[in-house]
Order: C-alpha cells, then sequence, then structure tokens
C-alpha cells in the first residue's frame, strides 16, 4: 500500500470514484481510509447468474441427491 498526503479543503477529502464503500478507522491523531473489496464469490456469482434461470427446486435436490451418492 502506497503512503499518500494530500489537502483537505472545506472539510472534505476527495477520494477516486471507483471506491464505492471505505472503512474509515481513526487512532488519535491518525486516519485510516481503506477501500473495501468486493468478495471473490460476488464477482464470480455476477458472471454466472444469467445463466442459472432455468434451474428449478427439483433441479437443485436431484443435483444435491447426485453429489451425496458420489
Amino acid at each position: 500500500m502506497a503512503n499518500q498526503t494530500t489537502k483537505v479543503k472545506n472539510g472534505t477529502v476527495i477520494l477516486p470514484k471507483e471506491w464505492k464503500e471505505i472503512l474509515v478507522r481513526r487512532w488519535n491523531d491518525t486516519i485510516l481510509i481503506k477501500k473495501i473489496e468486493e468478495p471473490e464469490f460476488w464477482k464470480t456469482w455476477k458472471k454466472i447468474k444469467p445463466f442459472c434461470r432455468d434451474i428449478s427446486k427439483k433441479d437443485i435436490g436431484k443435483a444435491v441427491q447426485w453429489a451425496r451418492k458420489s
């Protein structure tokens, strides 16, 4: 992680636009600002979700039974 010094204008710190969610922590005179990354699972789920629309609960039950037999 690179340290960066920035100026504060009117009590506002400007962060990159792609930083949608952040964690802010304060210790005495130190403030840590960290970008919250999206978990890898959700990135993968967004890619496969469109292909899962035709899967029924019955199909899932059959798949679970098949997996338990193996």
